[in-house]
């Protein structure tokens, strides 16, 4: 079963990674597209440590969720009109889109199921249940988890927006250290933690709508 949580997590940092890229050709960088990046071929996207390294350590920490990244699709800000706010902007579509992906599997699921769809076959059901409940969960997780203001995490470049060019350029020179950061967080067994807390008010609305 290590295949469905994998499979989960790599499919969903893809269209993270994707949802990038499209914004960021949508306001006028095409560097993505032109380097091939706009693909659904996991080997252009697959990272050592955000796709290998990172969900292994989690995993034999016993966290119930894997985290982890895609290779960030390269954007070229000088293409931007206004590069500190756009790449907000293309930041910010990256956790979007899984807060949409997630939510819409949720909202497929209860279609199928308000529909009989799953009568005939208990164990599909029940599969089918646990597959969706994770998916959703692990793309609430992953858009928590890069909203966090580490830097090179989407939360970094969205905070940026909103701080002086002064402390702009020093939450930048911290980039050097982010994964370090987030290696050791997660080597303690202490993002997992972290993420789970920060998830709990989008796990409730589900609960709500769903």
């Amino acid at each position: 079963m290590i295949f469905i949580p994998f499979g989960c997590l790599i499919f969903s940092v893809i269209i993270h990674e994707l949802a990038h890229g499209y914004m960021a050709l949508r306001l006028g960088d095409s560097t993505a597209r032109d380097r091939g990046r706009l693909s659904f071929n996991p080997i252009k996207h697959l990272d050592p440590m955000g796709s290998v390294l990172i969900p292994g350590l989690l995993m034999i920490s016993g966290a119930p969720f894997l985290l982890g990244w895609a290779k960030p699709v390269p954007v070229d800000t000088s293409n931007f009109k206004s590069p500190v706010k756009d790449m907000m902007f293309v930041a910010l579509a990256g956790p979007m889109s899984n807060l949409f992906i997630g939510f819409t599997s949720l909202l497929v699921y209860s279609v199928f199921m308000n529909n009989g769809f799953f009568e005939q076959n208990i164990q599909f059901y029940r599969l089918s249940t646990n597959v969706v409940a994770y998916f959703f969960q692990l793309n609430i997780y992953l858009a928590v988890f890069n909203l966090l203001p580490i830097p090179p995490l989407d939360g970094s470049r969205i905070l940026a927006f909103f701080l002086s060019r002064e402390y702009q350029a020093k939450l930048y020179r911290l980039e050097q250290y982010g994964f370090l950061i987030i290696f050791l967080l997660a080597t303690f067994d202490m993002l997992s933690p972290i993420v789970t807390i920060l998830s709990y008010p989008l796990i409730g609305l589900a609960r709500y709508l769903f």
